[in-house]
């Protein structure tokens, strides 16, 4: 990212039609599609655009280090502007907030807007395989979940089950880590679900949330194999 290119001053008058140029007030921002790492978006103003050159995505005071801009659709009281966002690391079912708007050295043409979009969570099914080990007390198994961080924000949407008699929903630790009651020699059924995720579509949680998914490990407590 390019920490030299801040963001403009707040609002500028576009001046072919003397007019502020803000978001329109019905639906402004449309997400098109998302993935784990990347959205594409179309962002609508009420006003003609002429210099899109001069527009960015900002995140955290700084230009993005990759992303696309360019009008689909404009005319004097009106412009829709796509905007692409590549690369996004570490963010996959968190909500990723950036601003659109001018670059700094450059006539500003819109009102610069703080947007918030949730990316998609990554499959339980990608992770590599539970790991554990018995404690010292011998009756209970603190087990290690590899890479569960990669999949959401752990302590607010994955949970886990002990066996399938455990109805509890309790999180994953900020280590990725969960412990559970067991005897030695036995088999247990150790399920991970990460729960619905409430989707973020620009400016508010829309109705919409990623669905509820889930894995299922059966692993053997005292040589701690899995199968």
């Amino acid at each position: 990212m390019n920490a030299n290119c801040k963001i403009a001053d707040e609002i500028t008058t576009v001046k072919q039609t003397g007019k502020t140029c803000d978001l329109v007030q019905s639906n402004p921002i449309k997400v098109l599609s998302r993935t784990s790492t990347k959205f594409v978006c179309h962002i609508t103003y009420n006003c003609f655009i002429n210099n899109s050159y001069s527009l960015a995505v900002f995140h955290n005071d700084s230009i993005v280090s990759k992303f696309k801009v360019k009008p689909v659709s404009r005319d004097k009281d009106k412009t829709i502007v796509e905007v692409t966002c590549e690369n996004i690391t570490d963010n996959a079912g968190r909500k990723w907030a950036f601003v659109f708007g001018s670059k700094g050295g450059y006539d500003q043409t819109i009102k610069n807007q703080t947007f918030v979009i949730t990316l998609e969570p990554l499959p339980l099914k990608n992770l590599l395989s539970f790991d554990g080990a018995l404690n010292d007390d011998l009756t209970s198994a603190t087990i290690f979940v590899p890479g569960c961080e990669q999949v959401t924000e752990a302590t607010s949407f994955l949970t886990f089950h002990c066996s399938n008699d455990d109805n509890g929903n309790r999180f994953l630790s900020d280590k990725c880590t969960f412990m559970c009651p067991v005897t030695s020699d036995s088999v247990y059924n150790m399920t991970l679900v990460r729960l619905p995720i409430p989707i973020y579509d620009g400016i508010e949680s829309s109705n919409q949330t990623f669905p509820v998914d889930q894995r299922v490990q059966t692993i053997r407590i005292g040589k701690m194999e899995t199968f």
